[in-house]
């Protein structure tokens, strides 16, 4: 006798919204509507870095001191620029890479920038699991300090004024009133890209100075409201 049909389960892989620090900055600060628009556009992907050419050779280019400060050791942008073609793949991504490292060495050179390291650990923010707003650098900008936190993209998926406001109340929180001995004189800089001028994306900085942040249970509400939306496009897919 044969046995009866059984129905086949789907093969089909469900949709996983892992969102990046920037996709949870602007989700966060989004309307409604764009919020769920945000989430589905940081679905997919490979999860392969195309800017890790300029991140991975960011301490050359924030002339990081490991050792004795001697600035005739520091690398040239010749030196930096052939260092990021060698940790990409593709032609494109190394004019890519290249034209960051462009823009940020001369951002550094015009602003005496100098780095350290130091110990940030992430932090765990609720359903958004554990995060690092922030590059593990002190940098001295025109003398004064700042903690950094980078962002390499172009168009509608860049930070906005209000995802900023995100991420600087996030530093704030758990950066400096975190630890207000070590970290109270100490600022914050987000550092966004222009389109490429004459094959250089210059550097825009932006500075805490002036910011309203959000506390500590205004920041785990948005985030919160963002993981409802996931949770909801998850069900559905």
């Amino acid at each position: 006798m044969a046995s009866p049909k059984t129905k086949s389960r789907s093969t089909k892989k469900k949709k996983k919204y892992r969102l990046t620090n920037t996709d949870l900055a602007l989700a966060a600060t989004a309307t409604a509507d764009r919020r769920k628009a945000i989430i589905k556009a940081a679905a997919g992907g490979s999860g392969y870095d195309r800017y890790k050419g300029v991140k991975t050779n960011l301490g050359d280019i924030l002339r990081l001191a490991l050792n004795a400060h001697v600035p005739a050791s520091l690398p040239t942008i010749k030196q930096i620029k052939r260092a990021v073609a060698r940790a990409c793949i593709s032609s494109r991504e190394v004019k890519g890479n290249q034209s960051l490292a462009e823009g940020l060495y001369e951002y550094v050179v015009e602003h005496n920038v100098t780095a350290a390291l130091v110990d940030l650990p992430p932090v765990a923010l609720g359903r958004a699991g554990v995060r690092s707003f922030w590059q593990p650098y002190l940098l001295k900008i025109d003398g004064k300090k700042y903690i950094p936190f980078f962002d390499f993209r172009l168009g509608e998926r860049r930070p906005t004024r209000e995802a900023r406001r995100f991420i600087f109340s996030v530093q704030y929180t758990y950066i400096r009133l975190a630890n207000p001995t070590e970290f109270g004189d100490v600022g914050f800089v987000i550092f966004q890209f222009t389109a490429p001028i004459n094959r250089v994306r210059k550097v825009v900085a932006y500075f805490d100075t002036g910011i309203s942040f959000w506390n500590d249970a205004e920041i785990g509400t948005m985030i919160d409201a963002v993981y409802r939306v996931v949770d909801e496009l998850e069900k559905a897919a």
